[in-house]
């Protein structure tokens, strides 16, 4: 058995952006990183550091149901035969993502993957039916722990997140705050310039980004672009396009470029928060229910967030959202 130091394992470019802030020997850790992640991303990790990154394949997004369990279940015994051999003295990550199924008697290190919704036990109990017992190994072992995952059980004892997140009562006394201003403040130059590889920014685009004063921060959404496109246009009428930053959700494939010609579109897979420890300080942020706004909502920035009730059908995927969720008082 081979023991290492660090696993990082989770489906999320934020959570793998907040690892890097949080251990500062990320660039010796392992990682098994879903799809939904760039594969640029997993070939930078590669290349660059030089590190052990497992991929896990995500579904052809034209399977059925019957198909995607029949893919998952292969997809988690290949790396269960992949890992066999190895131990690890710390696991990071999102205890949900079934991969990390293996790692939960050790006990995970949460790592923040967006907003909490503060729910109650009950409903991740129901979250766990519907994610979890597709899974082979959910019925021969895991079905017996009664582990439940996001926090909530007792082998999880802290969760990294933002000043912004909201954790509920059962979840608070495992909080552990990121001050992400801090972590990059006390980083040495070579720690900087590893994460700014990782996520492909370059020194011109840095002293590039205060010439945009207004940002629209966009969204994957489950609406047709016609109509996406429609409520962004009514947004941007009277800005200064050659002024607007767009930054798109790196897993869109709206063009937004021939859309909006004048602008400066970002649309590879950079989190939007390392540009505000870059020290981007837009006047005018735009969005319908990004949380990735957040550390920029300040005392005198224009703010525009429509909240996911300007669509129904918008609503009735992600629910009710509006500023004061993501914006801590």
């Amino acid at each position: 058995m081979m023991e290492k130091k660090d696993l990082l394992i989770t489906p999320s470019l934020y959570t793998l952006f907040l690892y890097t802030l949080i251990n500062e020997d990320w660039t010796k850790s392992d990682f098994v990183l879903s799809t939904r992640i760039p594969m640029v991303i997993h070939q930078r990790l590669r290349s660059i550091f030089g590190v052990d990154v497992y991929t896990i394949e995500s579904p052809k997004k034209n399977s059925n149901k019957i198909q995607k369990v029949f893919f998952e279940n292969s997809e988690m015994r290949k790396y269960y035969n992949y890992s066999a051999d190895f131990k690890y003295q710390r696991v990071w990550g999102n205890d949900e993502f079934y991969p990390a199924m293996k790692y939960r008697k050790q006990g995970i290190r949460l790592i923040e993957d967006g907003p909490f919704n503060g729910e109650s036990r009950l409903f991740f109990k129901k979250r766990r039916l519907k994610q979890e017992t597709k899974f082979l190994l959910f019925w021969t072992k895991y079905i017996f722990s009664h582990y439940l995952a996001y926090g909530y059980d007792s082998k999880v004892t802290v969760i990294y997140h933002t000043s912004g997140i909201r954790l509920n009562k059962e979840l608070e006394p495992k909080g552990k705050i990121v001050d992400m201003k801090a972590l990059w403040s006390e980083m040495n130059e070579q720690r900087r310039r590893n994460i700014l590889n990782l996520f492909g920014i370059d020194s011109d685009f840095v002293n590039r980004l205060n010439e945009f004063s207004t940002v629209l921060v966009t969204q994957i959404l489950p609406i047709p672009d016609d109509d996406k496109i429609a409520i962004y246009n009514d947004m941007v009428k009277g800005i200064e396009m050659n002024k607007l930053l767009i930054k798109t959700h790196y897993a869109e494939t709206t063009n937004y470029s021939s859309i909006y010609p004048e602008s400066t579109v970002i649309s590879t897979p950079v989190p939007m928060q390392l540009f505000d420890l870059l020290g981007f300080s837009p006047t005018k942020i735009l969005t319908i229910s990004s949380s990735a706004i957040q550390p920029f909502v300040k005392d005198g920035v224009d703010v525009t967030f429509l909240g996911t009730g300007c669509d129904k059908r918008i609503q009735d995927v992600y629910g009710v959202v509006k500023l004061e969720n993501i914006i801590k008082k």
